[in-house]
């Protein structure tokens, strides 16, 4: 998104290590289109999910259990498994 210009990257002056990453003068032009599209996608989600929101709840289910145990750490134990 940098190489596009719509976001400013700069270092910080007290740690180099850090950026500071701000929305460029060209993105913030566009906001109100990136919102139209944005609720364009959203809309046209919904319409898909035919209002059915369920799998959002799913989806968030799935989120708090690989937080808990990452897949990494999931798919290691059935792969140990599997070579016994």
């Amino acid at each position: 998104m940098a190489a596009k210009d719509y976001l400013d990257v700069k270092k910080d002056d007290s740690d180099k290590r850090k950026q500071i990453v701000s929305l460029s003068p060209k993105a913030l032009r566009l906001m109100p289109e990136f919102e139209m599209l944005w609720n364009s996608c959203e809309a046209a989600i919904i319409k898909v999910l035919q209002e059915d929101l369920t799998i959002l709840k799913y989806l968030d289910t799935i989120e708090a259990s690989l937080e808990e145990t990452s897949f990494y750490y999931r798919f290691k134990q059935e792969y140990k498994n599997q070579l016994k």
